[in-house]
């Protein structure tokens, strides 16, 4: 194998195809990236066993072959290089990679590439997305979401093409995200549960820089038995399910009721800045929201330091409804929005709290677990 390839795109496809090779594999060749050359382009490819990775860069290839090196070691390498040309070359017997840039050359003892394992790829695409909603589904609601089953029984992403689009769900258990967005099913693509896998939360955020970075403007999923298969443009990903049953959403995902209060989403988040200040971070988790006529009036008390408190106007006048919240929760999730003005949805105390834009045109929301604090909020303001 002999090729020349740009520094720059090699090092940011490395980097990437890298978060997925674990630092601690069951087996060597886990941990290595396998570079393939073939007339005019070369692909990489790694995987943690959950996914699989692959990117394909235009490259002048002199003679094709494959070899696999440390995936980790291989990035680290030409990250410190200066821009311009890599040479990349295989010794005679395989067991060796030489790369060369200017002054400085390196050698790389390879493994071999026949054990990397692959899954096979679909043989029909199932739904059809723009890149850019993909990137922002992912973005969006992986906020909330765990990738260990310790942390939480719901661990990973839930993906799923429903009625005119392809929608993503999380949960840590405390708050919930969910997002639909529009999509293009193929015909003759299967129906319900066919459509819908449990995905690892690191891998899709992976994919998600991968796919922003060398993808195109669509992309192609396919729902498999034992994975999802995404491609788009130099940009191929195979993520392993997850056996995981997600809880039933349908009682999240239905009409939004309760004390609909609109509001700035940045001013709300410059409030709850401002109010968490006070508290360590410990117990700046705490925050009470007081909705009473035409104010929001934000609280939160810490005994040793003191009390916090401001008021956001609002336009319009609502009954009172009051709820305690964990501040870093409800900060992620009012960065989240795709809008800047958002509705909050405010029922019982400790009934869960709604947060969606407040014009309704994209379909997105979060759902906020309520605290139990015994604190009685000031009435100086």
């Amino acid at each position: 194998m002999q090729l020349l390839i740009d520094q720059h795109r090699l090092a940011k496809a490395l980097q990437i195809v890298g978060r997925v090779a674990p630092r601690r594999p069951v087996a060597p060749i886990v941990s290595a990236v396998v570079v393939e050359a073939e007339p005019g382009r070369v692909t990489l490819r790694a995987t943690d066993l959950q996914s699989t990775a692959e990117i394909v860069l235009p490259a002048q290839v002199h003679a094709a072959g494959t070899v696999a090196v440390a995936a980790r070691t291989l990035a680290s390498i030409v990250s410190t290089l200066p821009g311009g040309d890599v040479v990349l070359s295989s010794s005679g017997t395989g067991e060796s990679l030489r790369l060369t840039s200017g002054p400085s050359a390196f050698r790389l003892q390879t493994l071999d590439a026949g054990d990397f394992p692959r899954l096979a790829p679909p043989g029909r695409a199932d739904l059809h997305v723009e890149a850019g909603h993909l990137i922002d589904l992912i973005g969006r609601t992986t906020f909330c979401a765990v990738d260990s089953e310790e942390l939480s029984p719901f661990a990973g992403v839930l993906v799923a093409a429903g009625a005119g689009g392809l929608e993503m769900a999380a949960t840590d258990s405390y708050q919930l995200a969910h997002y639909r967005l529009p999509a293009d099913r193929v015909e003759g693509a299967p129906e319900g549960a066919a459509l819908q896998a449990v995905l690892p939360t690191s891998a899709l955020n992976t994919f998600a820089k991968a796919l922003q970075a060398f993808g195109g403007d669509r992309a192609a999923v396919s729902w498999g038995p034992r994975a999802v298969h995404i491609a788009s443009g130099d940009v191929a990903w195979a993520i392993r399910r997850l056996d995981i049953q997600y809880p039933d959403l349908s009682r999240f995902t239905g009409p939004l009721s309760g004390v609909r209060v609109e509001v700035d989403r940045d001013r709300l988040l410059e409030a709850v800045r401002q109010v968490s200040s006070i508290a360590d971070d410990a117990s700046r988790r705490s925050l009470c929201l007081t909705v009473d006529g035409d104010r929001l009036h934000l609280f939160t008390a810490e005994q040793e330091l003191g009390e916090a408190q401001t008021v956001i106007p609002l336009s319009a006048y609502h009954p009172r409804r009051r709820v305690w919240l964990d501040a870093k929760r409800l900060t992620s999730a009012l960065r989240a929005q795709p809008v800047e003005q958002v509705a909050l949805y405010l029922s019982e105390p400790l009934a869960p709290v709604a947060l969606a834009p407040a014009d309704e045109s994209v379909a997105f929301r979060t759902i906020l677990m309520p605290l139990r604090q015994s604190v009685s909020e000031s009435e100086a303001v």
